[in-house]
C-alpha cells in the first residue's frame, strides 16, 4: 500500500452508518498472517467510540472516541482480547492498563518498571524531570566518575544537585559534604 499526497498519505477509515452508539467500534487495522491455510491476526489497532455520536449546537464535537492497541503474545493463551495498550478520550495512554488513571499509566501483573536508558556513550544520564511553571525537578541516575560501573542517584531542582546518593552508598545534601553512609 502506498498512499501519497501533496500534504502527506492519508488513510482513512469511514463507517458508513446512520447512527453511531456508545463502545461501537469505528475502524481498525489489522495485521494478519496465514498458516496451513488457516488466517491469524497477530496485531490491531482499534478506535471505538464512547458515546453516542451527536451534534450539539450544530457542531460536530460531541464524538468521543478512544484508540486501543492488541497484540498476540508468543503463548497459547489468546491476548488480542485485552488492549495493551489504550489511549483513551483524556489523551491518557495505559499500558497494560484499559482504564489509564494518569497521562501515562503503566501496569504489569509482576513487574510495573519504567526504564529510562541512556545510550551507554560518554558520560551518561537517564532520569526523569518533573517541570511545572515555576521549574523543573529531577530524579536521575548519573555517572559522575566515567571509570564508575553504576550511577548515583541524584534528585536536582534547577539544574544544581540538592541530594546525591553515591555509589558507596554515602548521601550528600543541597551539595554538602557527605552526611554518612548507608550500610
Amino acid at each position: 500500500l502506498d498512499v501519497t499526497h501533496a500534504n502527506g498519505g492519508i488513510i482513512s477509515c469511514t463507517r458508513n452508518d446512520a447512527d453511531i452508539n456508545s463502545s461501537e467500534k469505528i475502524g481498525a487495522i489489522r495485521w494478519k498472517g496465514l498458516h496451513g491455510g488457516s488466517e491469524f491476526t497477530t496485531a490491531s489497532i482499534e478506535v471505538d467510540s464512547i458515546t453516542d455520536w451527536t451534534a450539539v449546537d450544530g457542531n460536530d464535537y460531541n464524538q468521543g472516541s478512544r484508540m486501543k492497541f492488541y497484540i498476540q503474545s508468543n503463548y497459547s493463551t489468546n491476548t488480542l482480547d485485552t488492549p495493551a495498550m489504550m489511549l483513551n478520550e483524556d489523551g491518557r495512554l495505559g499500558i497494560g492498563t484499559a482504564s489509564p488513571g494518569t497521562t501515562l499509566h503503566v501496569k504489569h501483573a509482576t513487574q510495573g518498571w519504567l526504564t529510562v536508558e541512556g545510550d551507554g556513550t560518554g558520560n551518561d544520564h537517564s532520569g526523569v524531570n518533573f517541570t511545572t511553571d515555576t521549574g523543573t525537578w529531577t530524579w536521575a541516575a548519573a555517572h559522575t566518575n566515567s571509570s564508575a560501573i553504576g550511577a548515583d542517584l541524584l534528585y536536582a531542582y534547577h539544574g544544581g544537585a540538592k541530594l546525591t546518593l553515591d555509589l558507596s552508598g554515602n548521601l550528600a545534601v543541597d551539595g554538602s559534604s557527605t552526611l554518612g553512609t548507608f550500610d
